[in-house]
């Protein structure tokens, strides 16, 4: 269970289409790596503050020094996950230099 999907009340995503597609070129045109990333985040948040912090998070019931060290963990997979995106990218073009067929 990933929790990605659960919301404490009804809801409803207003998602306005020039917003996806900037967040989609971000994922280089996987718009299925959102919700890898937010699985990927929420088991961070985890293994950083246990599940009872996770649940305190979700009841909007977080202590002020557990409000710093989800801040400073948000910072971290923020870093984390450029890196990694700038990464896939090199390999990419890597690949894209190595592939005679993208010759002129």
């Amino acid at each position: 269970d990933n929790w990605t999907n659960r919301s404490p009340y009804p809801i409803f995503h207003i998602l306005r289409e020039d917003e996806v597609s900037r967040a989609t070129q971000v994922l280089d045109g996987d718009a299925g790596r959102v919700w890898k990333r937010n699985v990927n985040l929420l088991h961070a948040i985890r293994d950083e503050m246990g599940l009872d912090g996770l649940n305190r998070l979700y009841q909007y019931q977080l202590d002020g020094e557990e409000q710093k060290q989800l801040r400073a963990l948000l910072r971290k997979f923020k870093v984390e996950m450029a890196k990694r995106s700038a990464a896939s990218q090199d390999t990419a073009e890597s690949r894209d230099d190595e592939d005679p067929s993208k010759d002129d």
